[in-house]
């Protein structure tokens, strides 16, 4: 029977009225579920579901269509199986040959939809810890939280246009004042400004953020006068719920921000108006001058490259000279220090991500002036609970933190970075980077973060993929660069990394940490074994920025890298022992510095110093029973080689038995961390196991391994591979795979 004679056959069987009638009853009810899904709070997936349902559905209703018609009697077999029917009556007309053209679209999109694409349904999530890495987070449908609200960026009115700082500073306003209010879920501040000069409705907004509502407005400042039109909306269907304008004189700010929190608190939930308008009230009302500079620097500082983190600082510390009694710029002013460290030191570029004595000693006595100023701050104890070196005060500041506004997005940004780094509770840390995500979803920070985790749990395809699709939605972060240059190093593709390096540096130029400090440009250059061009790199950066710690010991010893040598091996500079030594004691609570420390003395062969410094920085390394994990191999590797070239193999036993017993759980090439990707490798080295220590070793190499290759032949670890032919014969195939990749890097 070929095609024609069973379309006949269909047609003698009715089955084509049978799905016509069908698709449009899928119609009808695809209709009906797009009215009624948002009013009665169902999941955001309910549609699809349906959907995909009548898909699945359909081949069963041309089976019924084939075997049985409804006729006044009811169901009964189809008539045209029992009885002869006109040829004439089965030609196939137009109808006919629309309604299968209908019938092949619509199997065809459901089973792309279904298996194929750019995302599968099977694979489809309303949160973004499951949705296709392929799907910019954007475009991720939330399940709206009860009395929630956005509050957009408000427009500048103004007729030079030069007022956008102060719409966003009003608009921040009160946001931060509705955060307040206990019960009322408020978007953060990045997600909800990101729809400013874009062309998304209102009722989108709505399902991208998960919120009830949105309040957006404009200002319009003119000289010492200002007008203030606001209005909030429904997001179910777009609906103007209030508005309110306002012509007040500049000086009377506060009071409209006060007026518009009130009217939106009163609006939105009678119950909460009580609480909300007491806190309103009764908040601190700063100098309208200081105010000015806060918002300034608020702007700049939301920028996050080097020159406005500069810019910011320099506005809150005018906004504390002109109000001492304002909280807020000193919390700013200490987040700014914090940032600043990073994106222009390098110094915080470690795993536990706490910022270095320097910078703490800024930090504390301008967090501890706020909570002075404010006593329930939530933003003051979340960042003194994210810069603190004692475990339990860090964990209990951050609680007390997200208890006080369980809005404020950064404080479990916070939490869920504490977890995962330093306390490697990974299931919490999701739950909090997850709450996060909820109030601020578009936040550059907080996607990063979560992104840090995935990789860190072993997921790291998923976390490049997701850090891609941030990086499409939000070009201008900077550290998405850096973590993409870094990943793509530790995958062992240094091309790739070079090229990201490459875009960091055009992006952000003036920042050192994106240009000679670790995983900068120069670094990279290394990596691929451009010397010359690395060596120049080296001598550029010194000369830009010669405070840098990166470039102070490349001046120090002479080389910037460590193949500056003596005959026995042993390193050559005094003075950066010297230098690294001074850098321990300036700042104790750095363990990140220790180990650079102890990585110099171990190249000098100064392996009793090197226990010293390192029983001090990790001294849960020498318990009975040591305790290692992504972030303390490095040194625990150190201590073992120590003990073991000091004769005391007694000590260093257990450290390796600890150190092969956390590595067994990581994902080697891909580990979190300062792990180097072959600790494997490294641990049956150092049991003496030589023939292991070289499988495993070329079993890396296969996998891709290239993260820290030309270090090799000066690895501690490795001493009893150094002089082994395969040994030798892995390392110069490393230099010939290098050797392309340099030259594909420069081809492209």
């Amino acid at each position: 029977m070929n095609i024609w004679q069973i379309l006949r056959e269909a047609r003698r069987r009715r089955v084509f009225r049978s799905a016509g009638l069908y698709i449009v009853a899928c119609w009808v009810l695809l209709q009906i579920g797009d009215i009624v899904v948002e009013p009665l709070r169902l999941p955001g997936w309910s549609m699809t579901a349906l959907l995909y349902m009548m898909l699945l559905c359909f081949p069963v209703a041309v089976f019924l269509g084939w075997r049985y018609e409804l006729t006044e009697s009811g169901l009964v077999r189809t008539f045209a199986a029992k009885h002869k029917v006109p040829e004439k009556e089965l030609e196939l007309n137009w109808h006919d040959y629309a309604i299968f053209l209908a019938v092949v679209i619509v199997v065809g999109l459901g089973a792309y939809g279904l298996f194929g694409g750019e995302q599968s349904v099977l694979d489809e999530s309303v949160e973004r810890n499951a949705v296709d890495a392929n799907q910019p987070a954007a475009l991720v449908v939330r399940e709206k939280m009860p009395n929630s609200i956005a509050v957009l960026a408000f427009s500048d009115m103004s007729a030079e246009q030069n007022q956008k700082y102060f719409a966003h500073g009003l608009a921040d306003t009160v946001l931060h004042l509705l955060a307040r209010v206990e019960g009322l879920k408020v978007a953060g501040r990045t997600s909800s400004f990101s729809f400013e000069g874009g062309d998304t409705d209102i009722v989108q907004i709505g399902h991208l953020l998960g919120v009830e509502h949105v309040l957006e407005g404009s200002v319009q400042k003119v000289g010492e006068k200002l007008r203030v039109i606001v209005q909030l909306i429904e997001t179910v269907n777009g609906t103007h719920v209030w508005s309110g304008s306002f012509d007040e004189p500049l000086q009377d700010i506060f009071a409209v921000q006060d007026k518009i929190a009130v009217a939106v608190v009163e609006v939105m939930q009678s119950a909460l108006v009580e609480k909300g308008v007491d806190s309103i009230k009764h908040r601190y009302r700063p100098k309208i001058q200081a105010y000015d500079q806060l918002v300034l620097g608020i702007y700049s500082m939301n920028k996050s490259t080097v020159v406005d983190l500069n810019s910011a600082m320099s506005h809150f510390q005018e906004a504390i000279t002109l109000d001492p009694e304002y909280a807020l710029p000193r919390i700013y002013l200490a987040q700014t220090l914090g940032l600043l460290e990073v994106y222009a030191l390098g110094f915080q570029d470690t795993y536990s991500g706490i910022p270095t004595q320097a910078t703490r000693d800024q930090q504390e006595p301008l967090i501890i002036a706020a909570l002075k100023l404010d006593p329930l701050s939530s933003e003051a104890y979340a960042l003194l609970g994210a810069i603190s070196v004692d475990e339990d005060v860090a964990e209990s500041n951050l609680l007390r933190g997200i208890e006080l506004n369980p809005n404020n997005a950064d404080a479990h940004l916070w939490y869920a970075k504490f977890l995962s780094v330093r306390r490697g509770e990974y299931a919490r840390a999701f739950d909090q980077i997850g709450q996060a995500i909820k109030l601020d979803p578009l936040s550059d920070a907080i996607l990063l973060e979560q992104a840090k985790m995935i990789w860190a749990s072993g997921q790291a395809e998923r976390a490049i993929a997701l850090l891609l699709a941030d990086i499409k939605r939000s070009a201008n972060y900077p550290p998405f660069y850096k973590r993409m240059a870094r990943w793509h190093a530790q995958m062992g593709d240094m091309a790739t990394a070079a090229r990201w390096v490459r875009a960091l540096r055009k992006l952000d130029p003036a920042s050192p940490s994106h240009w000679g400090e670790w995983g900068g440009e120069c670094w990279v250059l290394q990596r691929l074994a451009d010397h010359q061009a690395a060596q120049q790199c080296v001598a550029d950066f010194t000369q830009a920025y010669p405070e840098s710690i990166t470039a102070r010991v490349a001046v120090l010893s002479a080389v910037n890298t460590t193949s500056n040598l003596g005959p026995e091996g042993q390193f050559t500079s005094p003075e950066v022992l010297q230098f690294y030594a001074e850098l321990v004691a300036a700042e104790p609570g750095n363990d990140y510095r220790a180990n650079q420390y102890a990585f110099w003395l171990e190249l000098n062969r100064e392996f009793k110093k090197v226990i010293e410094v390192l029983s001090v920085a990790h001294p849960q390394l020498l318990q009975s029973n040591p305790e290692v994990n992504g972030e303390t191999t490095w040194p625990a590797s150190m201590l073992i080689t120590a003990f073991q070239m000091q004769g005391e193999e007694d000590r260093a036993t257990p450290i390796l038995d600890a150190f092969e017993q956390a590595i067994a759980s990581m994902r080697l090439l891909l580990g979190p961390g300062f792990t180097n990707g072959i600790e494997d490798v490294e641990a049956a080295a150092m049991r003496g196991d030589k023939e292991k220590a070289l499988h495993l070793l070329r079993r890396a190499i296969d996998k891709g391994w290239r993260f820290m290759w030309d270090l090799l032949p000066q690895m501690t670890t490795l001493r009893i591979l150094h002089n082994d032919p395969g040994f030798l014969q892995m390392h110069a195939e490393l230099e010939a795979d290098i050797k392309q990749q340099r030259e594909r890097y420069y081809k492209q």
